[in-house]
């Protein structure tokens, strides 16, 4: 899906009057895959310019989840910060 479609699909929602749990659901989806390719996209990026080598796809591996975890961390953090506000 581009994020057209997800734009698309949540404007329809508001006017279908759908169950705010569909609405949710549908927007989290979109979100996390932004997320992904974000990460993924910048993972990618580190490693343009360097040496293709047999260890290469586990370094990719590693730095992907390395960002993803610490992504994950402080998007926690923020949300139990902004949560006990």
């Amino acid at each position: 899906m581009s994020a057209t479609d997800t734009v698309a699909t949540l404007a329809v929602f508001s006017h279908l009057d759908v169950p705010p749990l569909l609405h949710n659901l549908v927007f989290g989806e979109s979100v996390l895959n932004d997320a992904v390719a974000i990460v993924l996209f910048r993972t990618l990026v580190e490693f343009y310019d360097s040496p293709l080598s047999a260890l290469t796809p586990l370094a990719v591996a590693a730095r992907f989840g390395v960002v993803l975890a610490g992504s994950t961390i402080a998007g926690v953090a923020v949300a139990l910060a902004c949560a006990s506000c």
